[in-house]
């Protein structure tokens, strides 16, 4: 549990240490270029410098994690299993969007960072960062490393998804999203266990953010906006939801029927 705790706050240090760095970088350019100290005192960093300090520190706890050998090295876990196995996640995490997002909808939380998001989506590094870096790293540190730990501290499978995934929706620390990320992370856990593939929790979540970056730049910023009752009608909201709720529902049946627990 200790470790556990220990990655947690690696998570957050690099995250402090990463935007504090790019923020200091950002006024020290500032400055040289010629803009007063006191006139500085009032403006805000660029997004663009954000996004680098983000990034960065996102690298970071990857590597660290991985360095630091918390993640397994062994063959499976670098595996897809199986392309039926393949198919199976990537399938189970579309199907799972549609009913998960109708329930945020539903939830109607506060979205602290939506602002940011719509900003990061449109950017390249923003893209990089939501569709691939995040995506590796977090399913390293948090499937990874400290469900890994947890099931070998506890010896007990369903506590250390359930745990996982409950540290991974709080992380998100923005209403919106905690709800999601943590429904998101025990569907991610259960498939480490089942299937003992990394590379799998990784696919599936880049399916997850891969997606709605599409789905954004497809619908457009301001269609965006539109939930899925105001585009599809209640009835075709709710019948996109039964079908995604039966996919999910099949292939998790799948993979319990043809995956051994990793």
């Amino acid at each position: 549990m200790k470790r556990t705790i220990a990655l947690i706050l690696f998570f957050f240090g690099y995250q402090l240490l990463f935007q504090t760095l790019a923020v200091g970088l950002w006024a020290l350019v500032q400055v040289v270029g010629g803009v007063p100290l006191g006139k500085l005192a009032g403006t805000s960093p660029s997004l663009g410098c954000v996004l680098a300090g983000q990034a960065v520190a996102t690298v970071a706890i990857g590597l660290h994690v991985w360095w630091a050998g918390d993640v397994s090295r062994e063959s499976r876990t670098w595996s897809v299993v199986s392309a039926g196995s393949l198919l199976a996640c990537v399938l189970l995490m579309l199907g799972m969007g549609t009913w998960t997002n109708l329930l945020t909808e539903l939830l109607r939380l506060p979205d602290y960072h939506a602002g940011l998001v719509r900003e990061m989506m449109g950017r390249p590094l923003g893209v990089l960062s939501i569709v691939l870096l995040a995506p590796v790293a977090e399913e390293l540190l948090f499937r990874g490393a400290v469900q890994r730990q947890l099931m070998v501290t506890w010896h007990h499978p369903a506590g250390a998804v359930c745990a996982s995934a409950l540290i991974f929706g709080l992380v998100h620390a923005n209403p919106a999203q905690m709800p999601f990320a943590a429904l998101m992370g025990l569907v991610l856990g259960w498939v480490y266990y089942r299937t003992g593939s990394l590379l799998l929790c990784i696919v599936m979540h880049l399916v997850n953010n891969g997606s709605s970056v599409l789905l954004y730049h497809l619908s457009g910023a301001s269609a965006a906006e539109v939930t899925m009752v105001e585009a599809l009608g209640e009835a075709g909201a709710y019948a996109t939801v039964a079908v995604g709720l039966l996919l999910a529902v099949g292939c998790v049946g799948w993979l319990q029927g043809r995956c051994k627990n990793g």
